[in-house]
């Protein structure tokens, strides 16, 4: 499913989708300042701690979106973000814990990263199917049973067949 085979209505959607979480963001980092810098009093943060709380879900719901759409570009994208998660965890996060506590939550975290760079390759993995060209390489590269071409049937009224390059080979005489 490509963005140009959608319908009016469903690009609306999408459209939608990508502003409304930009826009909540937006809304949030104003409540934010007001909270800090101006001195606006909304219930404490919870205000600030909603708005983010629902651009998170919105969010998600665009993500989901992409996946749906470009898988093969999502998958990239939770690899890029699994590396960056996990660059983080072992070289920021873990020679800052000392405590047993500090290294489970940095062990967890890992486990997760791990989680999300597995996710990654799936998701590349099945967006790659789409991209003919590529997809040979990266089963290859992947180590993954390469698959034959499929032969074409051949019935008892027809007097040709076609090999796997395409070409046209006669049976009988």
């Amino acid at each position: 499913m490509k963005r140009s085979d959608l319908s009016k209505g469903q690009r609306r959607w999408f459209n939608t989708l990508l502003s409304v979480p930009v826009l909540m963001l937006a809304v949030s980092t104003i409540i934010r300042i007001g909270e800090e810098k101006l001195g606006w009093s909304f219930h404490g943060r919870e205000a600030f701690a909603f708005s983010f709380f629902l651009t998170t879900i919105l969010a998600g719901f665009v993500f989901w979106f992409l996946r749906e759409v470009a898988r093969a570009f999502y998958g990239g994208l939770e690899l890029i973000f699994a590396l960056i998660f996990i660059y983080f965890t072992i070289f920021v996060q873990l020679p800052k814990s000392g405590a047993h506590q500090d290294l489970i939550s940095t062990l967890a975290q890992l486990g997760g990263s791990l989680y999300v760079f597995v996710r990654g390759l799936d998701n590349l993995n099945q967006g790659l199917k789409d991209y003919s060209k590529v997809l040979p390489r990266w089963r290859w590269l992947t180590l993954a049973k390469l698959e034959k071409p499929k032969p074409v049937p051949v019935y008892p009224w027809t007097r040709k067949r076609v090999d796997a390059s395409g070409r046209r080979v006669k049976i009988w005489g």
